[in-house]
């Protein structure tokens, strides 16, 4: 027979959600970052820079984890393939899908900042979305290692061309346009690090090793 769970966690338990869920609030009718970018598949980070794609073959996406579907709406972290081949898009540095940037985390890692190190992925031939975008930066999150401790389960969802409520997934990085290179965002300090060095931007305060994925984002929104 199951112990019933203590008033007290209970009550703990609900605030915690309650207060999650107005965080999560801010971002549930943000909608999914559309570019200028022609579409099609950018070979390398120079023909992205140029906004000149190197091929437009069409392609298709595929889920990354579980058994391997077609999906007529590419997923946050996705695989793409050669419509007409089916051979597996691989050794690029993005493509773009009706004006959705995906960055491939091979390329992430390959592109990243020198002070990024360490920074692991079990499918690097697959895909992430970009999120946030605009002038200087374009943002997304990726699964790496040391990856974000977090209270809850969260699974990143498209629903209706939104960033779902659960939509955090790992850890922020930046595409930093001027610069050209990716910015991982590793820890709290790190990020801080981001804020004051780069952006001349009041620190923030962190209960764990990790920042909050929504103040990240909150923070990038308002220097993209």
């Amino acid at each position: 027979m199951l112990k019933p769970i203590p008033l007290l966690i209970l009550l703990m338990f609900t605030i915690t959600i309650g207060a999650r869920s107005q965080d999560e609030s801010k971002f549930t009718q943000q909608s999914i970052y559309n570019s200028e970018m022609p579409d099609g598949i950018y070979h390398s980070m120079n023909y992205f820079v140029n906004k000149v794609p190197s091929s437009t073959d069409p392609i298709f996406a595929k889920n990354v984890f579980g058994k391997k579907q077609v999906l007529e709406v590419p997923e946050h972290n996705s695989f793409f393939f050669y419509k007409g081949s089916n051979k597996k898009v691989t050794n690029v540095f993005a493509v773009v899908v009706d004006g959705q940037i995906f960055f491939q985390i091979k390329s992430i890692l390959k592109h990243r900042n020198k002070k990024d190190k360490n920074q692991t992925n079990s499918t690097l031939q697959s895909f992430v979305r970009v999120l946030l975008g605009g002038d200087n930066y374009y943002f997304t999150e990726v699964d790496l290692a040391n990856q974000w401790s977090q209270a809850l389960n969260y699974n990143l969802g498209v629903v209706g061309g939104l960033i779902a409520q659960d939509a955090i997934k790992g850890k922020g990085v930046v595409w930093d346009i001027n610069n050209r290179e990716f910015n991982i965002f590793r820890n709290c300090k790190d990020f801080n690090e981001f804020l004051t060095e780069n952006l001349g931007s009041t620190p923030i305060t962190c209960q764990d090793k990790q920042p909050d994925g929504y103040v990240v984002r909150e923070r990038i929104n308002e220097v993209k």
